[in-house]
């Protein structure tokens, strides 16, 4: 929808007729309504919009107005969105702001660490691009977005406004405001989260050499999710670049409060190809012991150290205590490794979920 035509004004008078009539026969509080026209530009918007002042307080309020992710859009939807489930009157959700950067520093982290720069559980991934996904990137839908869990109204999708969506939204703009919120909500997001890197070594070091060193510091745990290509060809083609890696970690991250996960999960399906042979199994057990002795050698003073493996599953508990010490006992390798059931799962052969025969422990000096 542009606005400006014969069908632009037809809409308009339509959505006007049916929020007055709404507004005259519903109850306030008995509504959830979901509201879906895409326009082009916010101009359109806001006009298509104000009629929302002549509906009943909305119980629910979802609004999507544009079919990709605009700033403004969004902020529309989300202020109209509010007033509707509110007093009614847009202009009185407008008041003087909270003074939030007067109050105790601690206290603005721990109400940082509630939104979505927070951890609670979830993992950031980091590809071989970066960060943060591209503008262009669509997500799948939460199906939580809309009660009628069809229209998606999900705000990473589209210019919307969901109070139901559990889609994660990084809220970007915190790091925009100003000097010092910017520095709480970047400490909020590096030490809250797990920052899961998938992909070439030469781009990690590439991505994490543009971070400031304070930054660097903020680091509190990162995991490493190997592809098989990697791992069946470590010796090869992969050794240096994880001895690179892993010296940056000690030379510019607080070791001492770093949390480093190893996970090689997408070995299995190698392993299944090959029918289990020793041919793929033995590079796969060097790999990981090579993997290992490097973070032994390199990070002395790592606060934990997690090893999910794709095969040979009893490995991992020894490489932990490997790098740890012999009475190291990892709360989540162990919660992950009972989860999966990995020793009762039928579709494992038990020797390959087992430490390999030719397996002669790892000393000190291995």
């Amino acid at each position: 929808m542009r606005g400006g035509d014969d069908d632009s004004e037809n809409i308009f008078h339509a959505v006007g007729s049916i929020c007055r009539f709404l507004g005259s026969q519903i109850a306030s509080d008995r509504l959830a309504f979901t509201f879906i026209c895409d326009v082009k530009d916010y101009t359109t918007a806001k006009r298509l919009l104000r009629p929302f002042d002549a509906l009943p307080r909305l119980k629910e309020c979802n609004i999507r107005i544009g079919n990709r992710r605009d700033g403004a859009l969004r902020s529309l939807a989300r202020s109209t969105s509010t007033a509707a489930t509110t007093d009614n009157q847009t202009g009185n959700t407008e008041g003087m702001p909270f003074p939030f950067m007067k109050l105790p520093r601690e206290l603005r982290i721990q109400i940082l660490q509630q939104t979505d720069l927070g951890g609670f559980g979830k993992d950031l991934d980091i590809r071989d691009l970066g960060l943060m996904s591209k503008q262009t990137t669509r997500f799948k839908c939460c199906g939580n977005c809309t009660f009628t869990k069809s229209d998606c109204c999900c705000p990473l999708n589209f210019s919307a406004q969901s109070n139901s969506c559990t889609c994660r939204i990084l809220p970007m703009e915190l790091f925009l405001t100003n000097r010092q919120m910017g520095l709480d909500a970047t400490e909020v997001l590096y030490s809250s989260n797990n920052f899961k890197f998938k992909g070439n070594l030469i781009s990690f070091l590439n991505i994490f050499r543009g971070f400031r060193h304070h930054t660097l510091k903020s680091f509190r745990r990162i995991s490493f999710d190997f592809y098989s290509t990697q791992t069946t060809q470590w010796m090869l083609n992969h050794s240096q670049y994880w001895i690179e890696t892993i010296s940056f970690i000690r030379d510019n991250f607080d070791v001492s409060k770093l949390q480093l996960s190893v996970i090689t999960t997408d070995d299995s399906k190698e392993c299944k190809w090959s029918n289990y042979s020793e041919r793929t199994t033995v590079p796969l057990y060097n790999a990981y012991v090579a993997i290992t002795r490097t973070v032994k050698q390199q990070l002395p003073h790592l606060r934990d150290f997690h090893v999910t493996l794709g095969v040979f599953f009893d490995l991992e508990a020894e490489l932990e205590r490997w790098v740890m010490g012999p009475d190291y006992d990892s709360q989540r390798g162990s919660a992950n490794r009972n989860a999966t059931g990995k020793k009762s799962n039928p579709v494992w052969d038990i020797s390959h979920c087992k430490v390999p025969r030719w397996h002669k422990g790892l000393g000190d000096d291995d």
